[in-house]
């Protein structure tokens, strides 16, 4: 078995691709944030420090995901008396690809990849966000409120709810 050891993380989130693991280390934590990038061997690459460079969106993510080519974080802020859920789509090297709001969401927002070129982001509604890096933006209808999701292949995925239902989704695209 491999481990990871960290010696300064209070908090780390992970998201992988066929080629890297990226430990998002202390998110939150403005002075003592980074991301650890590693082999799927567990082999040390590089380090992101964030600093200017680094937009403030990203850095308020509360859930990333990657493809390949480029990692896309979420984030909830306050509008007209609710939340908005935004999108953040970056290049692997940091450069900003696309920035979008999705619309409103409750406290429960989650983001998964298909590994190739979707992001799918639940809302806690009815509702999931499909989101290609450089293109469209479409909706998918559930019949229960997403909160999490766990992308199966190309094709399918599965949503969970708070409560007792788990609904799997056919795309047919």
């Amino acid at each position: 078995m491999s481990v990871i050891r960290g010696s300064i993380w209070r908090d780390v989130r992970i998201a992988s691709n066929n080629k890297h693991l990226w430990l998002w280390i202390n998110p939150g934590m403005h002075n003592a944030d980074m991301i650890e990038i590693y082999s799927t061997q567990f082999q040390h690459i590089r380090n992101i420090k964030f600093g200017e460079p680094i937009l403030y969106w990203f850095r308020r993510g509360i859930s990333f995901a990657m493809t390949d080519n480029c990692v896309a974080s979420i984030n909830r802020r306050p509008q007209n008396n609710g939340q908005v859920v935004q999108i953040n789509i970056f290049s692997l090297d940091m450069k900003l690809i696309k920035s979008q709001d999705l619309g409103t969401c409750t406290d429960l927002v989650q983001i998964r990849t298909d590994g190739m070129t979707r992001f799918f982001v639940t809302t806690g509604q009815t509702i999931i966000h499909m989101v290609m890096a450089r293109g469209k933006k479409d909706i998918i209808d559930l019949s229960y409120v997403g909160n999490s999701i766990a992308v199966l292949n190309s094709k399918r995925f599965v949503v969970g709810d708070s409560n007792q239902d788990v609904e799997l989704v056919q795309l047919l695209t």
